[in-house]
C-alpha cells in the first residue's frame, strides 16, 4: 500500500479533494433522450432500494452528526467527526515508511476557520476563507459522508445510471451518482458497488470532474447501528481493486452524539488528544 492510499484510509481524503479540485465551468444542460431518461429512472429505482435497506431515508436524515473510527490501535487510529452541516473536527496517528505521524484538523466554516496541527504544533491556519475555498470545504465534507451513508439530510447524491460490473470475482450493480445541487463539486461522481441480491453496498469509487478515480473504498461485513445498517470493516485504495483481508482495518459509526461546542471555537492541538470532542464533565 502506497502513501496516498495510507491517507486515504486513515482520514486525510478532504485535504488530497481540497488540492486536486480546479475551478468548473458552467455547462449548457441538453435534453433528456429516452435512452437517458430511462437509465435514470431505473438508478432511482435501485437508488430508494438501497435506501430502504439501509434503514430509510428518515433515519439517514435524522442524522445531525457522526463519528467515524477507523482502526482500534492507540497508535494508529483515525476519528473524523461531521457535525453538519458546516463543521469538521478530525484526529488521527500512525506511521508511514517508519515515520511517526499526528494530524489533528479542525474545519468552522460557520466562522470561515480551517486549521490542523501535527507533532511540530499549528501547521495550517486559515480565518475568513473566501466563498469558493469555503464551498470547497463544505462540499468535500457532504460528498465524503455520502460514500459511507449513502445520503443525508444536507446532500442527496442524483443518480445516473446503472450498470453491471465484475470485479475479482463478483458481480455488482453499480450505481453512478453526481452532484448537482453543489457548485463546486457538481460535476465529480461517485460510483457506488452494490451486491444485487443483498442489495448492501460493497465498495464505493470517487472521480473528479475530469473523470479521473481518486478514491476507491471496500466495505465488509454490516450491522445495525442506530437502525441504520454499517460496515464494520473497511479499506482504501486508489484503484478498483478486490481487497486482501490483510488491508481491512476496523470501522465504527456513532451518530448524534453528546460533544463540547467549544471544539469548534479553539485551534487543534495534539495535547487536547483524541478525546477532544468529549462534553466537559460538569461539576
Amino acid at each position: 500500500m502506497n502513501r496516498i492510499e495510507l491517507f486515504l484510509q486513515r482520514g486525510s481524503l478532504i485535504l488530497l479533494v481540497s488540492a486536486l479540485l480546479a475551478v468548473n465551468l458552467p455547462a449548457q444542460q441538453l435534453p433528456e433522450s429516452p435512452l437517458v431518461r430511462k437509465e435514470r429512472i431505473d438508478a432511482e429505482r435501485l437508488w430508494e432500494q438501497m435506501i430502504k435497506v439501509r434503514g430509510g431515508r428518515e433515519k439517514l436524515h435524522s442524522i445531525s452528526n457522526m463519528v467515524l473510527t477507523k482502526g482500534n490501535k492507540a497508535d494508529d487510529i483515525q476519528m473524523q467527526f461531521y457535525v453538519y452541516p458546516d463543521k469538521y473536527w478530525g484526529w488521527g496517528k500512525g506511521s508511514i515508511a517508519g515515520h511517526n505521524w499526528i494530524d489533528v484538523t479542525m474545519a468552522n466554516l460557520e466562522r470561515g476557520w480551517f486549521f490542523s496541527a501535527g507533532r511540530t504544533g499549528l501547521t495550517t491556519e486559515k480565518r475568513g476563507l473566501n466563498a469558493e475555498t469555503g464551498a470547497t470545504f463544505l462540499e468535500s465534507y457532504l460528498a465524503e459522508s455520502c460514500a459511507f451513508l449513502l445520503e443525508t439530510r444536507w446532500l442527496r447524491p442524483t443518480p445516473v445510471r446503472v450498470s453491471r460490473k465484475t470485479v475479482g470475482k463478483e458481480q455488482f450493480d453499480v450505481i453512478e451518482t453526481r452532484f448537482p445541487s453543489l457548485k463546486v463539486l457538481k460535476d465529480w461522481r461517485k460510483d457506488f458497488y452494490v451486491e444485487p441480491e443483498s442489495l448492501v453496498v460493497r465498495a464505493v469509487a470517487s472521480y473528479s470532474e475530469k473523470g479521473n478515480m481518486y478514491a476507491y473504498y471496500s466495505f465488509d461485513r454490516y450491522k445495525n447501528t442506530n437502525g441504520i445498517e454499517t460496515p464494520i470493516r473497511f479499506a482504501a485504495s486508489i484503484i478498483e481493486t478486490v481487497p486482501k483481508a490483510s488491508t481491512f482495518i476496523p470501522l465504527r459509526f456513532d451518530f448524534n452524539i453528546d460533544y463540547d461546542p467549544g471544539l469548534f471555537e479553539r485551534i487543534p492541538s495534539e495535547e487536547a488528544g483524541p478525546d477532544a470532542w468529549k462534553p466537559k464533565s460538569r461539576s
